[in-house]
Order: structure tokens, then sequence, then C-alpha cells
């Protein structure tokens, strides 16, 4: 990419509203916008470990988390730090097995899994947030997973939560775990009495829930927990997928197509969802995080979800929820599956045993958010809307990161005009692929992550501002993270 002239007027005056962005064009001649970068007021801080995985519960004993998996330990490296999310449907059909099996269940949890997993989560430098079955009711059980999750955790232990969806107990995908007349209260007590048998044991823990769905109810559960316990919370959990993949009409809202996953009425669903959860823990004086989401459930859609599409949506998503103010995400993910929404993967379980992970295009949107966001969101204006959306962050030691992105196929010229700043230096970082539907070939090109795991620097770009602004071209179907000192 480079440096290009091109005359578009700015107004420089007044504070620049939230980012925005409406669907541009098809393939063609540039369009042009101006992005304005303002200075003040200062946004949500975005916290250290906002971003993270999720994974299922049962997961965790299928030999994949080990530290002597040096590829998938590398790959987490260059994406950390961060929180391992291990939840789930999983985790309310896995049974604590402190002997080592457990006659009858599915799946079964037993203390070498959680030592393997913690001594991973060590030698990658993340956290953990770990699920305990609360759709089979055994609150001593929970207790002594726990209690044996604190000491094998070396400080690795973020918080513990009790069960996966409750909003879902008495319409499970995999079978009904409460009767129809389950209530909010009924929960409110099963947690209550996990909370009491695991703070027993583990008295410093950290708590958290009620990891919500988000369906019809989920919201009463999610407003109640909040009020009745936010002294016990250390923050509140939801979930978060706009779109289906059981999802077959095209019709559907819910479809998950590229045009969907790209469109502004998905956009506009999405801040509606999202603020409403957010509003409710901001009422109870808390803090919101999306312990799963992604872009489509159902494990995510092939020729979706691992597209350069499904890559920029999640850049665009992941600095939408922190405008919200929502402190993290943990992307879903299925180590032993590509093609769906996994960053990063292996086709079979056997490979995955045996540490032969790839990356998917939704890495390289993680390798440029670890860059982008960082510090306090700050305000920019894209005038006119419709071709690109843009955000803007600046860390205490005033560096400041612009973040663009063009979803459609037609390239965007852009003025970039940075309010109080009359001239600065910065690098440009790019993340590109082929084409929207492009499911290879899809690059961060700050950072190239090579078979080892380790990392090259990318070719050097500099974007250079005088007398306030800067002209440049995105590619279009791309993203760029603009890096200026202070």
């Amino acid at each position: 990419m480079t440096l290009i002239a091109v005359a578009i007027s700015v107004c420089a005056s007044g504070h620049p509203s939230p980012a925005t962005r409406a669907d541009g064009g098809g393939e063609g001649s540039p369009s042009a916008v101006a992005v304005v970068v303002g200075r003040s007021p200062l946004g949500p801080a975005i916290p250290r470990g906002f971003l993270g995985l999720s994974f299922e519960a049962a997961a965790l004993h299928d030999g994949i988390f080990t530290p002597r998996h040096g590829r998938l330990v590398a790959l987490l490296t260059a994406l950390g730090p961060g929180v391992l999310r291990f939840g789930g449907e999983t985790v309310d059909e896995a049974a604590w097995a402190p002997a080592g099996s457990y006659p009858g269940a599915r799946f079964v949890i037993t203390p070498p899994d959680l030592a393997r997993m913690f001594a991973f989560a060590r030698r990658a430098g993340w956290r953990v947030i770990l699920g305990l079955n609360l759709g089979h009711f055994d609150p001593r059980a929970a207790a002594d997973e726990a209690s044996r999750a604190a000491a094998v955790a070396g400080g690795a232990l973020a918080a513990v939560e009790f069960g996966n969806e409750p909003d879902l107990y008495t319409s499970s995908f995999t079978g009904p775990l409460r009767p129809p007349s389950y209530t909010v209260d009924q929960y409110l007590r099963e947690w209550r009495a996990y909370f009491r048998a695991v703070r027993s044991r583990v008295p410093g823990v950290s708590v958290i829930g009620p990891s919500i769905a988000g369906v019809t109810g989920g919201l009463d559960i999610l407003s109640r927990l909040a009020g009745a316990e936010r002294r016990e919370l250390a923050f509140v959990t939801s979930h978060h997928y706009p779109l289906g993949a059981p999802v077959t009409d095209p019709a559907s809202p819910a479809y998950p197509s590229v045009a969907h996953l790209l469109s502004s009425s998905l956009r506009a669903r999405e801040a509606e969802e999202l603020g409403g959860w957010a509003r409710v823990a901001e009422d109870a004086g808390l803090s919101l995080r999306l312990t799963e989401t992604n872009s489509v459930f159902g494990g995510g859609k092939r020729g979706v979800s691992d597209t350069l599409a499904g890559a920029l949506w999640t850049v665009d998503y992941a600095f939408r929820v922190a405008q919200l103010g929502i402190i993290g995400i943990n992307l879903h993910a299925i180590l032993d599956h590509c093609g769906g929404y996994s960053p990063i993967c292996a086709p079979t379980l056997a490979q995955a045993r045996a540490d032969r992970f790839r990356t998917q295009p939704n890495y390289s949107a993680l390798l440029l958010l670890r860059r982008a966001l960082q510090g306090r969101i700050i305000p920019v204006r894209v005038v006119p809307e419709g071709s690109a959306v843009a955000y803007a962050t600046q860390d205490s030691r005033g560096i400041l990161r612009v973040t663009m992105i063009a979803s459609s196929p037609r390239p965007v010229r852009v003025h970039l005009r940075l309010l109080g700043r009359a001239e600065a230096q910065g690098r440009l970082l790019s993340l590109r692929g082929p084409s929207l539907g492009a499911t290879t070939g899809v690059v961060f090109e700050d950072l190239s992550v090579e078979p080892d795991g380790g990392g090259s620097p990318g070719a050097r770009v500099l974007v250079r501002v005088a007398g306030g602004g800067a002209d440049l071209e995105i590619p279009g179907a791309s993203a760029a993270v603009v890096v200026f000192p202070p």
C-alpha cells in the first residue's frame, strides 16, 4: 500500500461521534472518505486480557491442552496475554472424576486434566475461567473441582462460573436439564448453594455468571442475579452469536451468509442486544464479559466464519463491544475441527493431539486486535458514512492507534485527520486477503506466524501526517491499523 494524494474537505471542529459504517458499493473505482480522529472525550478503557478464547469443557480430557504442545503454546503466546474459558454445553454433561472415571458419564474431568491444562496456561501466559457443572446439581463435586483447580493453577485461575446458558435449561439442544416449571428463583437458589460450597473450600476465588445464552428469559436471569449477588460477583457474563449454522432459511436475519454478516442491519441488531445486557450490568454496578461469542453458533459455517469476511467482522465486532464498556470477549473455538470459526485448528483430534495446528482467518483478526485494542477508546468520525468504519485508541504512553475497515470489495481513499496533532509519522499494519470469501491467504502484515509459532516483522509502510492530515488508500476487503508514537 502506498501513500497517495487526494483532495477532500474535512471539518476539523467539534467532537467526532462514535465510529459508524454503512454498506459500501461493489468493486470499481475507489470511494473517498475522511476519517477524523478526536482527542476527547475518552471512552472506555480496554482491560488487559480483553481478548480470549472459549472451549468446551470436554476438551480438557482430550489431551490437547498440555505444555508439551509447543506449537499451540506459541500461537497463544503471540495473541496474549488472554483468558481461556472452559465451558460450553459439555460443562453440564462433564462429571468431576477424582478417581479417574465416573460410571455413566458422557465426559469426565480428572485431576490430571486440570493440572495439565493449568501448566499449559501458565506456559502460554494466559489465565483461565473454569466452568463447573450446574446442569447436574452437585455443589459438593463443584466445590471439590474448584478446590483442586485452585491448588494446581499457580495463579492462573481467573474465576469460576456455574453451568452454561441456564436460560436454555428447559429446552437444551442436548435434552432438557430442568423441567418446564423451572424458574429464576429456583436457579438463584441453586447458584447460591454452589457459591456457598465453593467459597467454603476456596475462600478467595472470583465467581462470575450467569453465562446466559441471551434467549427469552435470559435477560431476567442476568438482571436478577446481578441485582441480588452484586457484592459476590466479580463481573457478569453472557454469550452472543448473531447468526446460526442451523438456520437454513436465506430470508431469516439469522441466516449465515457473508452478506448478512457484514450488513448494517446486523450491526444494528448486535448493538441493541449487547447494549441492553451492558446496561443491566452497569445498573448493578458490575461489568459484563462475553465469555462465549463468535459469528455463527453451531460451530460456525464453512465459507462464512472461516473467511476474510469473518475476520473483518471479528475486528469490527471487538471494537464495538469495547465501545460499550464490555470488558472482554472469548471467541468460541473447536481445536479438532477446521472450517468453522476457530482461529486455531487441526483437521482431526489425532492431529490436535500431535500439536499439528494451523491458523484460520480469525487468527489474523486477533493478531490485529492485539496491536490495536490498547488503552482507551477515543472518538472517530467517518465522513461520509458508507464505505469504511474506523476506530481509535490511545494508551497511557500517548501511542495513538487508528483502525480502519473496508468490508466491501471496493477500495477506499482515506483522508486521515488527527485533531491536535499537526505532524506525526506512523507505521501502517494491514489485514488482507484475496477476497472476502477467501479461506486461505489471509494475512496480518505486521506479524507473520512461522511454523514454529515464532514471528517476523512485516514490511514497513509509513504514514506521514502533515498539517494534521494524511492521505492513503485502503484496498477493498481489508483492515488497516496506523500506529502513531507519542
